[in-house]
């Protein structure tokens, strides 16, 4: 419990009156007896968690607006004035690449298997878990998929099935903010991803829960002609991929391999928040 009070249970801390920020031991362990005792009289606990969760190790995945946050960096840099999604700050939102290659190699922190814990069984403390995290911890560590809820999505599940009309991935351009040349490249992406959509076959439209990311470049094909497994790796439930498909594929991820090695290792770029 005291990792959970520390990592993601600052709005059971605020119903308390408790301070969120750092305190002595002796205080910190009062807050968690406190906690400790008003779960164990709650009949529905529900968990919230976001990015703060995943920064300790052996997760090491940089927050948002924490102290070393990809956000708070730009800020601090110059290149982002305001908070998020304000009038007049940028479409493209600073993200840092190299969470993409980092994201496979963590691994789920104390207060994920804590949580876990709490919600496995036929009865458990924990009825359910709501995080905005894509990077697949609360899953990896345990916590039964009927219990959790990925308001974002998962960087690791692959959707089987055709590019609907109006899918967020199709090529888009504004001719106010485009040159000619650009809105002209933008056209001539947006008809090669309608053609190869037009090939695709039907998908079965299951999930697939893989072990990278999905859309990280190397391994993303927006225009794969095989379907929204967007890898190009087939689908375990309706279809196998040709040989010549295979191949490609197999080089790709061959690529992803060797870079998420090299940051597993600390030698691939910042570290953890």
């Amino acid at each position: 419990l005291g990792a959970i009070h520390r990592c993601c249970c600052w709005r059971a801390a605020a119903a308390l009156n408790m301070p969120t920020r750092r305190a002595k031991r002796a205080d910190v362990d009062a807050q968690v007896a406190a906690l400790a005792e008003l779960m164990r009289g709650s009949r529905h606990i529900l968990f919230c968690t976001g990015a703060g969760i995943s920064t300790n190790d052996p997760a090491g995945l940089r927050d948002y607006r924490g102290p070393d946050g990809i956000w708070t960096e730009a800020q601090a840099s110059g290149l982002v004035v305001g908070e998020p999604g304000e009038k007049g700050m940028p479409v493209d939102s600073p993200w840092d690449e190299t969470m993409f290659r980092r994201m496979p190699a963590a691994r789920p922190t104390f207060a994920h298997r804590a949580i876990a814990q709490l919600s496995g069984g036929e009865d458990p403390l924990v009825k359910h878990v709501i995080t905005q995290n894509e990077d697949g911890l609360h899953r990896r560590s345990g916590v039964p998929e009927v219990r959790l809820s990925e308001l974002h999505g998962s960087a690791f599940v692959e959707v089987c099935g055709n590019y609907a009309s109006g899918d967020s991935d199709e090529s888009s351009s504004s001719e106010d903010e485009s040159t000619s040349s650009d809105a002209e490249r933008a056209a001539l992406d947006a008809a090669a991803d309608a053609a190869a959509r037009e090939r695709r076959p039907a998908g079965c439209g299951a999930l697939t829960v893989r072990d990278f990311v999905t859309y990280w470049p190397e391994t993303y094909k927006r225009s794969w002609p095989l379907g929204r497994h967007v890898s190009g790796r087939a689908c375990p439930h309706c279809r196998s991929v040709p040989p010549e498909a295979a191949a490609e594929a197999a080089r790709a991820f061959e690529r992803a391999a060797g870079a998420v090695a090299v940051a597993a290792s600390g030698d691939g770029g910042c570290g953890g928040g």
